[in-house]
């Protein structure tokens, strides 16, 4: 699908980089020196899938900026086959921060300030499935699971960073044509050699891909019209079966009605395209996942999930202390907006170990009543909708910290928020069922779950 230029919403400049490096995670003290989070400039992934041996590889090659002394930090849960940097083979071992909240890896080479060349092989044998024909193969991510971005696939860095991917496809063996799904811009070389070329400002978070044999599935292709002018491609599948025409182009219809209502709150779509994987399998009961531009989902979260291409995939979180925000004012949205002049409890959604990845639960439920409770507070000032705006004009493509948000609407509505924060997202939850809490617009999917509708 062909990737617009987004002039209006997308500036890119040194800012960006300065950003990402601003907002890298604390170093730590690792051996005899720093433990050091970096900055990706540039990184091409060669993915060759080998039909006829089922066995697929990735090599990555990674323009990496060291801004500080010590071992360099990223992340790929595979062990690699071979790690070098500048050319020099080098280890890079899994290592758990120091609260233990997650695992990273850490390349046992001490490296100066400065860019270095960083390259990684890596078999890929996570959600792909191998056919007589094709192969099918997807890089699907949730913020629900700890290291459930795409380091379960390959060699990225963590979600504060945005990098220019590229990923040149070979389909060694291949028998019949293949679909690609992606949220890049995709140029087929030859019948067995494409491209995707994933704007500079993606993050781990942010990239779609999926690719299975024609056929396999059932695809609806148009554009719908933004406010701003432009058509947006929109690519509409599932899986093949009798009934999957009316079932698109019930989705189809129902897609193109939530893009008015956003675009109407929000203004012009912030991607170049979209894309919408009906995945839904009746005793499941997915939910759905998003990404920038694009969602594997149902009609029950599509929605929700469309929302997120503003707010999570849009203006997006730097870390797991900020993912509740988006969860937040997804589901105050889909409340309908209320608002509450009261609330009781508190949480620590945006108080966990401060290496935390994954987002916080209590972001559905108690998040909502938070964002419902803000509206309330600022209903003299046009509740939240029009500082969600400017947070968009100003932040779009930018990850953010909790820190960012309060000091944005600080600076919005001219008066202090600090101490409502820290009641109620910096505390011990004490919300009776925030840990118990039933969602249905997400939900953990189980690695069986996820390749049953590879």
């Amino acid at each position: 699908m062909k990737l617009l230029a987004l002039i209006i919403l997308i500036s890119i400049s040194a800012y960006a980089s300065d950003n990402d490096i601003t907002h890298r995670p604390t170093s730590f003290s690792y051996l005899d020196a720093k433990a050091v989070f970096v900055d990706f400039d540039e990184a091409i992934y060669d993915i060759t899938f080998d039909i006829a041996r089922k066995k697929s590889e990735v090599v990555a090659r990674i323009k990496l900026n060291v801004p500080e002394a010590g071992y360099p930090v990223f992340d790929l849960i595979q062990e690699p086959t071979l790690v070098t940097v500048d050319g020099i083979e080098v280890k890079a071992l899994d290592v758990s921060t120091p609260s233990n909240e997650t695992k990273i890896r850490v390349i046992n080479k001490k490296l100066s300030v400065g860019s270095y060349d960083l390259e990684i092989r890596v078999p890929l044998n996570n959600l792909i499935e191998y056919t007589p024909t094709g192969v099918k193969s997807a890089f699907w991510v949730t913020d629900l699971e700890d290291r459930y971005y795409l380091e379960r696939y390959i060699p990225v860095n963590l979600e504060y960073d945005r990098v220019k991917m590229t990923f040149n496809l070979n389909y060694l063996g291949l028998k019949t044509k293949q679909h690609i799904f992606a949220n890049g811009q995709v140029s087929w070389l030859s019948e067995t050699k494409a491209k995707i070329e994933f704007p500079e400002y993606f993050t781990v978070n942010s990239l779609y891909f999926h690719t299975t044999p024609v056929g396999s599935v059932k695809l609806i292709e148009t554009t719908f019209k933004s406010v701003n002018g432009r058509d947006i491609p929109v690519a509409v599948y599932m899986a093949d079966a009798s009934n999957a025409t009316s079932i698109l182009n019930g989705l189809k219809d129902y897609a193109q009605r939530t893009m008015v209502e956003l675009e109407g709150d929000y203004g012009p779509f912030p991607h170049a395209s979209l894309t919408i994987y009906n995945a839904s399998l009746a005793h499941m009961g997915l939910g759905g996942m998003e990404y920038a531009g694009a969602t594997v989902t149902n009609e029950n979260a599509l929605e929700h999930e469309m929302f997120h291409s503003y707010f999570a995939r849009g203006v997006a979180p730097a870390n797991g202390n900020a993912g509740w925000i988006d969860e937040a004012l997804a589901s105050w949205r889909d409340g309908g907006y209320r608002r509450l002049s009261t609330l009781s409890g508190s949480s620590s959604m945006a108080a966990h170990a401060p290496y935390t990845r994954k987002t916080d639960t209590a972001a559905y439920g108690f998040g909502a009543q938070f964002m419902s409770f803000l509206d309330h507070k600022f209903a003299s000032k046009g509740g939240l909708k029009p500082f969600m705006n400017k947070l968009l004009e100003k932040k779009i493509f930018e990850p953010i910290f909790t820190e960012d948000f309060i000091a944005e609407m600080e600076l919005f509505y001219g008066e202090k928020v600090r101490e409502v924060f820290n009641k109620y997202v910096y505390k011990k939850p004490e919300w009776d069922k925030l840990k118990s809490e039933k969602h249905d617009r997400h939900r953990k999917l189980s690695h069986a779950e996820l390749q049953a509708i590879l």
